[in-house]
């Protein structure tokens, strides 16, 4: 007995004078300030003598307790005893809990009139909910969120190890201490008063089950999971997962029904009625990739999408497709047919930061008229608007042709006149030197807080109104991603009558599918680029002309940097196609760039992006940076042709392309290579030939192969 109660008190706080202090705890709590928990329960936060000093304790009272709920409590434990119980065998087995002080309960015959559960006090404390959603709402950050998911599976990991079923694990119930750099540590499970106790760790099932109160959206559980396993999570255990998710959603959807007056409170307060912030609007940025990560996975996102996306995209479709259809064919058919001078058509997207600006500018090949890309955006606020404004002219002073693209986040299309003030300063800050403005990004990835297509057209609004203002700025748009056309389309549509962009732009990833003439249908690179621009040409929404904004591939070996390990990658996790290897990567983008600008579809390309780990020229991460084959690839052939003039195609049959030359100096210039199993054969004369890099080859090719090959001073054009 302790005082006047039944219960006990851990050997790890167990003294006289502690209790002394714990008999007598009603007189201490009976008017300590207190916070109401659940099932009229209160917590008090005290702090109680023991042996050499003072213990910090959170202390559960529980209601009294009498009539048919005390007989069910007296069979089968108070929910503190339970609590107790189940704590002592996480703390006992070094799973993560606050450390449990004591359990004590009065009982009078058939009624508890008493009782208490008590630990240790963490301070500071918070929770997974409370962290979760400042993180959603005002610091969305992926790899803070990460960090927060890596913390606490392990904890939840470790509880079932100790052979502890939760069964009420919700957000609110694991807590968490800042670590004071910004991060947490020390997580703890709580409300245990419901937990089951198993004589060895539970099976798959019995856990997926367990987790099925957590709250995270789709993706993000997903993430939560292989962190759990450090892997892919069994069969048994995502089917039971699902199952609970399921059960759960019907609880949570009938809590109206079971508790109208509650509910009702809940409703009428704002702060308890939204936790978390709404589906759509959750908006999470990734810094390794350069790009938001999708929250949700792909079913959840298909069943948000406004119906109205899809009758608008049938609609724009419908009515542009005769247009479309003639203009594809004559574009198709012309591609490579016509002399074309190059210079300008390749540029070099960069993204100007504080921490290595001058490193990364130093990289940029000095080229006058080199174009180049620089990123604004909305969601990294002025001090990046700024800072990216100057780096800007600042290559424009040197001789750089310099554009800016205006990304927009959720907040953009939530608040537009946020978005509208960005646009302002922007063009402020840039119109008088900007060659190029695009307007928004990848708007037809809801990724990117796009969510109807209505939408892009209240981006648009307030650029609508600063063009006339910046008469030598042109503006591109929409800037649509992947083989996505009547998406392009819809967008295009609704934009505000009476303004048109001076170019069509588009990320074309050619849907990553490795070489850059691999097909989707019959539409491979060339295919799709003579689409995009015959919808240029019969949208009447700008003028005729293509510009590719962002395009690359993604690097192998590169983790949670490239845009397919984005935002976590399992210990073990193979991630093959669509990443390539350095050298596949050189290949695909000299093949990709001469055809885009050879075939005369194109206006420019930007490829994405001068330095970036998983996806750039240079690695950034190295020390120093480190030029791939891709960055010595794409300075030869600015050295050798970004001044040339492409002739035409010489006839090398199906399979292979080989582009004819004529650089200022007046050399004549091919080059050639096959996409097909073996390689293609070619009939050429020429003094030397030579790789991407410039390095002499040993001999003369017989076949044209994958790797470009560039042949010099070429004698005789090949019919």
């Amino acid at each position: 007995m302790i005082g006047p109660y039944a219960g006990a008190v851990a050997p790890a706080f167990d003294d006289a004078e502690l209790r002394e202090w714990l008999g007598a705890i009603r007189a201490h709590t009976a008017n300590a300030p207190s916070a109401v928990a659940h099932a009229g329960s209160r917590i008090v936060a005290l702090d109680a003598p023991r042996a050499g000093g003072v213990v910090p304790l959170l202390i559960r009272v529980g209601a009294p307790l009498a009539g048919i709920a005390a007989w069910g409590m007296k069979w089968k434990g108070t929910s503190e005893a339970r609590a107790w119980r189940a704590a002592r065998r996480l703390s006992d087995r070094g799973a993560p809990t606050p450390a449990p002080v004591a359990w004590l309960e009065r009982w009078e015959g058939g009624r508890c009139p008493e009782r208490y559960f008590i630990t240790r006090r963490i301070e500071p404390v918070t929770t997974m909910r409370d962290a979760l959603r400042h993180l959603l709402e005002h610091d969305p950050d992926c790899g803070r969120i990460i960090a927060l998911l890596e913390t606490i599976a392990p904890a939840v990991r470790a509880m079932h190890e100790a052979g502890v079923l939760h069964r009420d694990l919700g957000n609110q119930n694991i807590l968490l201490s800042p670590d004071g750099a910004g991060g947490w540590r020390d997580p703890a499970i709580i409300d245990l008063s419901r937990a089951r106790l198993l004589d060895a760790p539970p099976d798959a099932a019995s856990r997926g089950r367990d987790l099925g109160r957590l709250w995270l959206p789709t993706d993000l559980l997903r993430v939560f999971c292989e962190m759990y396993f450090a892997g892919r999570p069994p069969p048994a255990f995502a089917k039971a997962l699902r199952a609970a998710r399921r059960r759960y959603a019907v609880h949570a959807w009938s809590r109206a029904i079971r508790h109208p007056i509650r509910e009702a409170r809940v409703r009428r307060d704002p702060a308890r009625r939204q936790v978390y912030p709404p589906p759509r609007e959750i908006w999470i940025w990734d810094e390794k990739s350069a790009q938001p990560i999708n929250a949700w996975a792909s079913r959840e996102r298909n069943r948000m999408h406004p119906f109205s996306n899809h009758l608008r995209a049938a609609r724009a479709t419908l009515a542009h497709l005769p247009g479309i259809l003639r203009s594809y064919s004559a574009l198709r058919s012309g591609a490579f047919l016509q002399p074309l001078a190059l210079r300008g058509a390749w540029g070099i997207a960069v993204e100007p930061r504080p921490e290595s600006w001058e490193i990364e500018r130093a990289w940029i090949p000095a080229i006058p008229g080199l174009p180049v890309l620089i990123r604004l955006y909305h969601h990294k606020g002025p001090t990046q608007w700024t800072f990216a404004a100057d780096a800007g002219r600042r290559l424009h002073e040197s001789g750089h042709r310099v554009s800016f693209a205006l990304c927009q986040d959720r907040r953009a299309v939530r608040d537009p006149a946020s978005w509208a003030a960005m646009c302002e300063q922007a063009a402020g800050a840039i119109g008088d030197f900007a060659e190029w403005i695009e307007v928004g990004h990848a708007v037809n990835r809801v990724k990117w807080g796009i969510w109807n297509m209505r939408d892009y057209g209240a981006l648009v609004a307030p650029i609508a109104r600063l063009a006339p203002r910046y008469p030598a700025v042109r503006w591109m748009g929409p800037a649509g991603i992947d083989f996505e056309y009547p998406k392009v389309l819809s967008a295009l549509s609704a934009m505000p009558e009476g303004f048109r962009f001076h170019a069509l732009s588009h990320h074309l990833y050619v849907d990553r599918r490795g070489a850059p003439e691999n097909p989707q249908a019959v539409f491979a690179t060339i295919e799709k680029l003579a689409l995009a621009r015959a919808m240029a040409r019969a949208s009447q929404r700008c003028e005729d002309r293509l510009i590719v904004s962002e395009v690359n591939w993604p690097l192998l070996d590169t983790g949670v940097y490239s845009p397919v390990g984005s935002p976590y990658t399992h210990p073990g996790q193979a991630l093959g196609a669509p990443n390539v290897s350095e050298d596949v990567y050189a290949r695909y983008m000299i093949r990709y760039l001469l055809q885009a600008a050879c075939s005369g579809l194109v206006e420019r390309v930007y490829w994405w992006r001068l330095a970036a780990h998983g996806f750039g020229l240079v690695d950034e991460r190295a020390t120093p940076w480190r030029p791939r084959p891709a960055y010595r690839a794409w300075g030869r052939l600015l050295e050798l042709l970004g001044d040339a003039v492409f002739e035409r195609n010489a006839s090398t049959g199906e399979g292979a392309y080989l582009h004819l030359f004529r650089r200022p100096d007046g050399e004549r210039m091919a080059v050639g290579y096959a996409w097909i199993p073996g390689g293609a054969p070619f009939d050429l004369r020429c003094a030397r030939a030579e790789d991407m890099e410039g390095r002499a080859l040993d001999r003369m090719p017989d076949r044209l192969g994958d790797a470009p090959v560039y042949f010099r001073s070429v004698d005789a054009a090949p019919s």
